[in-house]
């Protein structure tokens, strides 16, 4: 996982490991949001605008999580403290 890196809206790699705290945490939520909400991926290809073409992929849930790696990006939070591991727990009452 340390190679792993987070690409920015402006095009700018950063590695998981040397995100700052806020956008890692920032990044989560919005990927959060994206699988409830729903994401609508392009995809394609063209060198010219006559060329062009593209595919569109709508994701939702945990295919949002696994396209963006949400997973990863969550326990490079967890490993710094920054959330709380989740426990599940059944109560019979």
């Amino acid at each position: 996982m340390s190679d792993k890196r987070w690409i920015t809206k402006n095009g700018h790699r950063i590695l998981y490991k040397d995100l700052e705290d806020d956008h890692l945490l920032n990044i989560l939520k919005w990927i959060e949001k994206k699988s409830k909400d729903g994401f609508t991926l392009l995809t394609g290809g063209g060198c010219f605008p006559d060329e062009m073409w593209y595919d569109e992929i709508y994701l939702e849930g945990r295919e949002v999580k696994k396209h963006f790696d949400y997973y990863n990006l969550k326990k490079e939070a967890l490993k710094r403290g920054l959330i709380l591991k989740e426990i599940n727990i059944n109560v019979n009452l």
